[in-house]
């Protein structure tokens, strides 16, 4: 679900269109769309990384008028532009700049989900670019859990086998939990993904790290990729005791602390199961060990046990730089 509007100009040919589009800065072409298009469509994209000002950027569909639309006062090509409602008020306001400069350069009108000649409603923009990256990093990864989720398959239908020796039996030769196994390791790498870039994102940010970081050495500072990225390529983020350790030295954030809660049962505190997904993972990842017991039921209960610990480190650091933990998982 999006933001669909399309501009109509009058007059402007395909070749005019394009030298408007790529006339913005961080516009780029791309080859296909998932839509089907005219013979002659070009498709362009703006995206801008500053900050993380764009978590959906701006799609830019140049193409011949349809037939089902000539009844409209146009020219023979007109201008989509569309973004997704998870979009950032940078995406939605470039995406209103892009039609109000075509209309004022090429007349005609605009037709969309707002009504003709209206643009896609603004709102008061409190984020933050740890706020703004914190929810990229948020909605990717929930997406991905929601993603595998969805598409997991169902473990065979025995109900109707009546020996519980034959159950258990076809129970450890049903494929689905060979399945189970091997996406566990995708669970993990969300789990890496996650803390990686938060560690990343507020590397950039944090006023007492950025001081850190200016003291390191002239070699480290001298790497050509950006310095948060090659502080965070030391760390591997799959431990979580090193994970704790970079966190605590470079921001003062114990995410040990956070995820052990008030837990009074330290084997069932996020922090320790986390460590036992890990172990899973290794086991699978380094020894070929696949449980044959292991249900769709327990993998649903891991990628949950991912998901709560995603959120509940996610509350820590908002409430650390007093963000909006709303907003950030709006």
């Amino acid at each position: 679900m999006g933001r669909d509007l399309v501009l109509y100009p009058k007059g402007a040919d395909k070749a005019e269109l394009v030298t408007f589009i790529t006339s913005f800065d961080n516009v780029q072409k791309t080859s296909n769309h998932l839509w089907d298009w005219p013979v002659g469509t070009v498709h362009y994209f703006w995206f801008d990384e500053t900050d993380y000002r764009s978590t959906a950027g701006v799609e830019i569909t140049i193409y011949p008028v349809r037939d089902d639309e000539r009844s409209i006062d146009s020219g023979n090509w007109a201008m989509h532009v569309r973004n997704t409602y998870s979009a950032t008020w940078h995406d939605v306001e470039m995406l209103n700049r892009i039609l109000r400069s075509g209309r004022k350069r090429f007349g005609g009108d605009i037709l969309g989900d707002y009504g003709k000649n209206r643009y896609a409603p603004l709102w008061v923009d409190e984020s933050t670019p740890i706020s703004r990256g914190l929810a990229w990093v948020y909605n990717m990864s929930h997406r991905n859990i929601s993603a595998i989720l969805h598409a997991l398959p169902n473990e065979l239908d025995l109900s109707q086998v009546e020996d519980a020796k034959l159950t258990s039996l076809l129970r450890s030769v049903d494929p689905s939990r060979v399945t189970y196994n091997g996406l566990v390791p995708f669970l993990v790498s969300i789990m890496e993904f996650y803390f990686r870039n938060i560690f990343i994102i507020l590397l950039k940010y944090d006023l007492d790290a950025r001081g850190r970081i200016e003291e390191l050495d002239f070699e480290l500072s001298e790497s050509e990729a950006p310095i948060e990225q090659t502080i965070a390529s030391i760390v591997t983020f799959q431990n979580l005791r090193n994970t704790k350790r970079a966190f605590k030295k470079w921001l003062n954030i114990d995410v040990q602390n956070a995820l052990d809660g008030h837990e009074d049962n330290w084997q069932e505190t996020l922090w320790h199961r986390l460590g036992d997904l890990i172990k899973y993972r290794h086991d699978i990842i380094h020894r070929m060990s696949v449980n044959t017991s292991f249900s769709r039921e327990e993998f649903i209960e891991r990628a949950q046990l991912v998901e709560e610990s995603l959120n509940v480190l996610l509350g820590a650091i908002a409430q650390k730089y007093h963000l909006d933990l709303e907003d950030i998982q709006s």
